[in-house]
């Protein structure tokens, strides 16, 4: 039955499992994107083995952290989309992801919470109505 399906219509059966499997909006987006795509390098790409949605998410997410601006990164749909071909495109997907580090700046972290101590003051002036009652 493979060899009866065209390069797209194979690729469409493979994206279409791993939705199956991983429902998820932006997913369904760049599957949305894949299946208007005609170039055949392009599907054959989707068809390696080691290439997902997942993994075009994550290579996305990757490249905008890599243009990101502070700490946070803006990229159109265009660029996006194109990300995604460059992932299915490429030959061998790359081994060394640095990794994402976040750091909390803090000096209260480590800190012991002290609480105030009530401070009395009375008042030569003030009546204690509950003075000497027991709560």
């Amino acid at each position: 039955l493979t060899s009866q399906l065209t390069i797209q219509e194979q690729a469409l059966e493979k994206m279409l499992k791993e939705l199956e499997t991983e429902p998820d909006s932006r997913l369904e987006a760049i599957h949305n994107w894949l299946c208007q795509q005609t170039d055949k390098d392009l599907l054959t790409g989707i068809l390696k083995e080691d290439r997902t949605l997942k993994g075009a998410e994550a290579y996305c997410i990757q490249k905008a952290y890599e243009i990101r601006n502070g700490n946070g990164a803006m990229a159109s749909h265009i660029t996006v989309f194109n990300w995604v071909r460059e992932y299915y495109m490429l030959d061998e997907l790359p081994t060394d992801k640095p990794e994402i580090q976040a750091t909390i700046k803090s000096d209260y972290i480590n800190q012991k919470i002290q609480r105030p101590t009530p401070v009395e003051t009375k008042n030569n002036n003030e009546i204690d109505l509950f003075e000497g009652e027991d709560f």
